[in-house]
């Protein structure tokens, strides 16, 4: 699944996980809040959120990699493309301009079974979020 496929319309982006204790699993759901209230109370998939089942305490696993990522550089490229897409929409820039933060974001972005889902929703967050800003920005 490719991030730019599952980008919130609206502007929120939302997590959502489910404990299955007995069978040790967890499952990880991000995409807009109606989207993963349909998913986890009445069962409907959708291809614009993306579902992980995995082995239960990968989310903790996942936090502990974030919290030592320094040597790998993916903390400061998520801060660093923040950074400059909130700077396009102090200054009024275009999509054009977002492009290299975009492209980087998404090749940060793991849609892979193995892929770390707090890195994948912080960086759905902040695309979601800027998709949402740039346009209300561009229509006033």
């Amino acid at each position: 699944m490719n991030i730019k496929n599952i980008i919130a319309e609206d502007k929120t982006a939302s997590i959502g996980i489910s404990f299955d204790v007995p069978n040790e699993k967890e499952i990880i759901a991000i995409g807009s809040p109606d989207k993963l209230k349909a998913f986890f109370t009445l069962g409907v998939d959708s291809p614009e959120i993306e579902v992980r089942t995995r082995k239960l305490g990968s989310l903790v696993d996942d936090m502990n990699e974030l919290a030592q990522s320094e040597e790998d550089g993916k903390m400061q490229t998520l801060a660093d493309c923040s950074n400059g897409l909130c700077g396009i929409i102090s200054e009024g820039q275009g999509n054009k301009s977002a492009e290299e933060y975009i492209n980087a974001l998404a090749k940060l972005y793991d849609s892979s079974g193995k892929g770390n889902m707090l890195l994948n929703f912080m960086i759905f967050f902040i695309l979601t979020n800027y998709q949402y800003n740039h346009k209300t920005l561009s229509s006033e």
